[in-house]
């Protein structure tokens, strides 16, 4: 039988392993991106991407792992036989409850994680409110594109199950017309990639990350997402023409939009010196990072079932430390 109590030291576990990961994940993606920025914006977005999937994952699957251990050794455990600490055992581990830093620590992450899924909750139901008075006010211009007769300057894509994208009359109306095309053509690549639903998930694999450390990594995956589609529209219209909508649209003052925005404040400076430059990107890069992020996960689940009794002593005596 499962001790309640026991959850205590489990969580702890989870919050370091998860912390000391993101840690090694975030701070190495970090240091090493201006090399890998030399395969594109592509490569950078994988890049940042595991080092913001896998922390969470890595801890879930090392936690699990020395979880089933305890239920399935329960009978022949060494947990009865250890005094100096409390164990992490979901059967012997009830002392946990009676370590107060443990309690307090554990406590004190769950408060923020609920101050934080209620902000996210927030934030989208005010953001659903503001897309409908938008709605009520847009014409369906081409297939999936509104355009809203305000004179408030913006550009999104909003949507994860049937996304569309919404520009106000203001941008449409001022745009040249191969300028619209790079502005829809950079949206459009947000639909195809699917970004709005990887930007809550990688919103929701944040709340497990090293504080600070991976809210950082996230607005580099934005940036370069953005960049990246930024190259998209390129095969639509001639790069100095996707920079010359950027730097049109952000002198009209873009509102601070929710979701994926061609016009939005992601390091524009950035962003136009990467069009012109006009570098020759090898995707065999980001495809690489992308298959490194599976291997990583399969080793870390191989690991984890193959060392659960060495991984399940180290954490013990991690936590025994507080």
């Amino acid at each position: 039988m499962i001790e309640v109590g026991s959850l205590v030291g489990f969580a702890a576990a989870f919050v370091i392993v998860a912390w000391g990961v993101s840690a090694l994940l975030c701070g190495g993606a970090l240091a090493a991106r201006r090399i890998v920025a030399t395969g594109g914006p592509r490569a950078e977005r994988a890049m940042f991407a595991a080092a913001l999937v896998l922390a969470p994952v890595v801890a879930a699957i090392v936690v699990g792992v020395v979880g089933a251990r305890s239920l399935l050794l329960a009978g022949i455990d060494h947990c009865t036989g250890h005094g100096h600490h409390p164990h992490l055992c979901l059967v012997h581990g009830g002392a946990w409850v009676e370590v107060p830093v443990a309690v307090v620590a554990v406590a004190m992450v769950g408060a923020y994680l609920v101050v934080r899924v209620c902000q996210l909750a927030w934030t989208a139901w005010t953001a659903r409110g503001a897309l409908r008075e938008i709605a009520a006010v847009s014409r369906e211009v081409e297939p999936g594109v509104f355009v809203a007769s305000v004179t408030t300057a913006f550009c999104f894509t909003a949507g994860i199950i049937r996304p569309r994208i919404y520009v106000s009359s203001a941008i449409w109306d001022t745009l040249e017309a191969d300028e619209r095309a790079a502005m829809l053509a950079h949206e459009r690549a947000h639909v195809r990639q699917r970004d709005l639903a990887w930007r809550m998930l990688f919103g929701i694999a944040t709340l497990f990350g090293a504080p600070i450390l991976a809210r950082v990594v996230l607005g580099r995956w934005e940036r370069a997402t953005e960049r990246a589609c930024d190259r998209d529209a390129t095969r639509v219209v001639q790069s100095d023409v996707v920079a010359s909508a950027l730097v049109r649209m952000s002198r009209l003052q873009l509102a601070a939009t929710a979701g994926m925005s061609f016009g939005g404040a992601a390091a524009l400076d950035e962003r136009v010196q990467a069009l012109l430059a006009d570098p020759a990107h090898d995707e065999r890069l980001a495809r690489a990072l992308r298959g490194g992020a599976i291997a990583m996960f399969v080793i870390a689940i191989g690991s984890a079932a193959l060392g659960s009794d060495p991984i399940h002593h180290a954490l013990e005596t991690l936590l025994g430390l507080i």
